[in-house]
């Protein structure tokens, strides 16, 4: 349980399959909403790919396809923020290819494993990304808890953000 942040990044229905979300694009989206990033936050980023899945009628290339997503050099700025978490509607979180090119998931490496990061993946954001821009507030209480396992990387969740 946290202080959560949305940074709806298209301010319109999606981003383009496989369009990088760059750090300066992250840092206007929160001036343009007016809300900052700190430490502790769990920063919910709101790319618009399921909108498109469900207007084109077909969830084909979801999993694992040409989402919108982060370059690796975000988790650099995800460190300088001090974020604690982070979510994105789409799967998976990283943009492209892997970087570097023989590496599997390494955005994942550096997130979950080096800073100890939550992350989730195939969040529903389109309702909250409507109520914020309805209401001009940006923040709210978030709350992900995950299933009691031991010896895992991964939980379902059932976040919920309370405004």
């Amino acid at each position: 349980m946290t202080r959560g942040v949305l940074l709806d990044v298209p301010g319109k229905k999606w981003l383009d399959p496989g369009y990088p979300i760059t750090i300066a694009e992250l840092e206007e989206c929160a001036m343009r909403e007016g809300v900052s990033v700190g430490s502790g936050d769990a920063l919910l980023v709101r790319t618009g790919h399921q909108a498109l899945c469900r207007e084109a009628g077909s969830w084909a290339g979801y999993a694992g396809g040409g989402a919108a997503g982060t370059p690796l050099e975000t988790t650099r700025w995800l460190h300088g923020h001090e974020v604690c978490a982070i979510a994105i509607d789409a799967l998976p979180w990283r943009c492209g290819p892997n970087e570097p090119a023989n590496a599997l998931q390494p955005l994942h490496m550096v997130l979950i494993r080096d800073m100890g990061m939550s992350v989730d993946e195939i969040s529903y954001l389109d309702h909250l990304a409507d109520d914020c821009a309805e209401d001009g507030v940006w923040e709210f209480m978030f709350v992900a808890p995950s299933l009691p396992f031991t010896s895992a990387s991964g939980s379902p969740a059932n976040p919920i953000a309370v405004k």
